[in-house]
């Protein structure tokens, strides 16, 4: 035992020595095969509990805003551990919870919504996000509202001579709006606009609906 003692001790410093040069040796390699470098990635956002809105008889007023909307992430990690997320990019998931937006407080350019986003959990790898753009997302939730309005119609141009044109008969009289209430209540009119030129006959016209406000 004593000789054993003496054969662990003997050299002691040389040996722990040797093994901090191992152990910087092997850092060093695993540095030059595998470094540490930064990636940049740029997912879709999906929107999450979709349903609630119209739950809660809310409209999304921004929404073209949000439809397709993308995040751009830098994710840090080792060569090697990148490569294989870049391979699964797709796993990488970016997430707005409506929930938040319809329990949030509205600021006046919307409800501020945080953005989440989960990176895939592989074996063996380590990486990590340091940055992201944007960081949250402003929700413009409004009420849905539904008004009708009778359909007016505006007669552009001039009949035929001797020809005067009667009041038109308008199908269906009256048009129902639904929308958000800041918008539907900027309404004043519903119009749709028909030719007279030159008319010397009865004629049945298909014509947009246009909507206008008070300034028209």
């Amino acid at each position: 035992m004593n000789k054993l003692k003496e054969f662990i001790m003997k050299d002691i410093g040389w040996k722990i020595l040797s093994v901090a040069i191992a152990v910087c040796l092997w850092f060093v390699v695993i540095n030059i095969e595998n470094p540490v470098e930064t990636r940049k990635y740029t997912v879709p956002v999906t929107l999450l509990n979709e349903e609630l809105i119209g739950q809660n008889d809310l409209i999304i007023s921004n929404a073209e805003e949000l439809d397709g909307l993308k995040v751009s992430i830098n994710v840090r990690g080792h060569r090697i551990a990148l490569d294989r997320l870049s391979q699964n990019k797709s796993h990488i998931l970016a997430t707005i919870d409506l929930e938040d937006a319809v329990n949030g407080q509205d600021t006046g350019k919307g409800v501020a919504v945080s953005l989440n986003v989960t990176l895939p959990n592989s074996s063996g790898d380590t990486y990590e996000i340091i940055g992201r753009d944007p960081l949250y997302v402003y929700v413009k939730l409004d009420g849905i509202v539904t008004v009708t309005k009778d359909i007016q119609v505006d007669v552009i141009g001039q009949t035929g001579e001797g020809y005067v044109m009667a009041n038109p008969d308008v199908t269906p009289k009256s048009v129902k709006i639904t929308g958000a209430k800041s918008l539907v209540e900027k309404v004043e009119s519903a119009k749709a606009a028909v030719s007279a030129d030159n008319l010397v006959e009865d004629i049945t016209v298909t014509a947009p609906i246009l909507l206008y406000d008070a300034e028209n």
